[in-house]
């Protein structure tokens, strides 16, 4: 589009930025001679209802608020081609997010000028019925105006939640659980899919404020559906001490679980922020108790990716919650475990809250119980758990698809009251996100809590997934041969056998059959499984000794042992030239037709999901 004139009167200059949904020109206006910035859709984003309406739902956002440190929208329309374009105030300048990256922690000032621009900027939307959403350092843009070198424009009300007379007629885009934003900087409410209201983005400024402060926000992890868990659930780590008390009591307030504990207006915070600039004090005072125990934290800042246009506010779509994108590619770690991370990411968000390596959740996921209770006779269904508490019961589906923030808010609440219908969602959730490491570690606590679980179908199929690969295949036979009894050396012995002839799989097969030549290992063998690990003894011990075995086959063998019954079948082998009828015991009667024939009719284990 460059050097075309849009609308007969937006002079395209330059590309400042593309994305999925569209793409950020800077135009002049042909007659006022203005810059101005001018978002266009994608044409093949029209037929998406809802990318359509959250553009016209940030023009009608950006148009109601009128305030210098709020990027405003002049104008909106549709192209002749059928594209929709708003134009925005021209913004030149970095955001906060770059700022960080290169001075890292900003003094306590000017950390809060900064953020009383921000706040002020909400002030204005909030008095407008709109709530922001999506604010975050990326968003939150820095002009030199005036002298003033940190000027703040507020941008991207893509995803603003817009109320209040005018809006009657606008669709109702955001439903109750479903999670947009950006998981690091949202509230807890928003983390959960509720409804929110302004006071979700003033916890949103909390965890602005503590990343000017910090240099790191405070539920920073490179895991999505760990941030959503502190979010849900983890107090902030408690700023330096070096940080003036008023301060550090204002952050703490803003980033309340509660939103009826924290500020509640924007011009309430605004006073505070005055009160310790050294204004008048009004009848407010300061609130806030110190920060809870320490959290620890990664000093990596963390900029999750949202399919969006550009750092000029940009709309920005929501991760599906099952798709985490190239979060599924990095690794954190968590005691001493090297997790794998699914996507994003987030949400992402979801999720997610979704859980491996939890800083938060170290001792959610990775902690024992003293004592073991009594195994019930099997792992309560998701339906028995639905007749007595059908929150509960949605929750654990949400979990066990996958979804990020129904991980986040299960891992919660199972901390505090732990079920087994609750450690399986978590585990199979896991897998479904493909963090095996993250999932093996759920499991491998509910099955110690709960023993009934190391009996479900779920949990051995998704083990004897992860038992293949490479990068958790010793944690997952490890996990087999300590927990899962009789069927984890069952699990351990399919390794091995499907394993055994494929090279790429050498180190696997390896390693599953130490643990099958292990005499303590053995000793937890079923009778089944005895018969085929006997096999070979068998074969060298002589013909006696092969009765001996065809006979335990007959009564206790299932059909694994079919293919190992034909090595008695050979008649050739032994004696002179190897002519000989090396099992000449067996021929006088039909033990071993009548060994395969029962055998036969008892199925192995298997490992698959019905």
């Amino acid at each position: 589009m460059i050097g075309t004139t849009l609308a007969g009167r937006y002079r395209v200059e330059r590309l400042l930025g593309s994305g999925g949904m569209g793409a950020v020109y800077q135009a002049e206006h042909v007659h006022m001679r203005k810059a101005v910035a001018v978002k266009v859709l994608h044409r093949e984003m029209m037929i998406v209802p809802e990318i359509v309406a959250r553009f016209e739902r940030e023009a009608v956002a950006a148009g109601r608020i009128q305030h210098p440190n709020v990027a405003s929208a002049t104008d909106f329309g549709r192209l002749d081609d059928g594209a929709f374009y708003l134009v925005l105030e021209f913004v030149e300048g970095h955001s906060l997010t770059k700022l960080l990256s290169t001075e890292g922690v900003l003094s306590p000032e000017r950390a809060l000028r900064i953020t009383r621009q921000i706040v002020d900027a909400l002030a204005a939307a909030h008095a407008a019925n709109v709530v922001h959403r999506d604010l975050k350092p990326d968003n939150v843009m820095l002009v030199s105006k005036e002298g003033e070198g940190d000027f703040v424009k507020v941008l991207d009300f893509g995803i603003a939640k817009v109320s209040g007379e005018g809006s009657g007629d606008q669709p109702a885009l955001t439903k109750i659980g479903t999670v947009f934003g950006t998981p690091e900087y949202m509230s807890p409410e928003q983390a959960r899919g509720e409804a929110v209201d302004a006071r979700a983005d003033l916890y949103t400024v909390g965890v602005i404020l503590y990343e000017m402060l910090s240099g790191v926000s405070p539920f920073h992890d490179d895991d999505l559906v760990v941030t959503l868990t502190k979010q849900l659930t983890a107090d902030p780590p408690p700023l330096s001490e070096q940080i003036e008390p008023m301060i550090r009591d204002l952050v703490t307030l803003l980033l309340k679980k509660n939103p009826n504990e924290r500020v509640q207006t924007a011009r309430e915070l605004l006073e505070r922020i005055d009160v310790i600039f050294g204004a008048p004090p009004s009848s407010l005072g300061l609130a806030g108790t110190p920060p809870g125990g320490p959290v620890s934290r990664s000093p990596a800042v963390y900029a999750p990716t949202m399919q969006g246009l550009s750092a000029l506010g940009a709309p920005t779509a929501p991760a599906p919650a099952t798709t985490l994108g190239s979060l599924s590619e990095r690794r954190v770690k968590l005691a001493g475990r090297s997790v794998p991370l699914v996507a994003l990411l987030g949400g992402m968000l979801f999720a997610t809250l979704a859980i491996a390596a939890l800083t938060v959740g170290a001792s959610l996921i990775f902690g024992h119980h003293a004592e073991t209770p009594a195994p019930p006779a099997s792992v309560e269904s998701t339906a028995a758990v639905k007749r007595k508490d059908p929150a509960l019961a949605e929750l654990i589906l949400r979990a066990e698809s996958g979804d990020p923030t129904g991980l986040a808010e299960l891992t919660a609440r199972n901390e505090k009251k732990p079920t087994a219908p609750a450690m399986r969602a978590l585990g199979h959730g896991y897998f479904k996100l493909g963090q095996l490491t993250a999932g093996l570690a759920a499991y491998e606590k509910g099955a110690a809590e709960f023993p009934a679980l190391a009996k479900e179908n779920t949990l051995l199929a998704d083990v004897r997934r992860a038992a293949d690969d490479a990068d958790v295949s010793d944690e997952a036979l490890k996990f087999s041969a300590d927990a899962l009894g009789a069927d984890g050396m069952d699990l351990i012995y399919d390794v091995w056998d499907t394993s055994r002839t494929n090279p790429a799989k050498a180190a696997i097969s390896k390693r599953s059959r130490a643990y099958l030549d292990d005499d303590a290992q053995r000793g937890k063998a079923s009778p089944a499984l005895k018969i085929l690990l006997d096999v070979s003894k068998a074969q060298r011990e002589g013909c006696a000794s092969a009765k001996r075995w065809v006979a335990r086959v007959e009564t206790e063998g299932d059909l694994r042992s079919l293919p190992l019954l034909k090595r008695f079948d050979d008649r050739r082998g032994c004696g002179f030239l190897g002519l000989g009828d090396c099992y000449g015991c067996l021929r006088a009667g039909k033990e071993l037709s009548t060994a395969a024939k029962d055998a036969g009719g008892r199925p192995g284990p298997t490992f698959l999901l019905p």
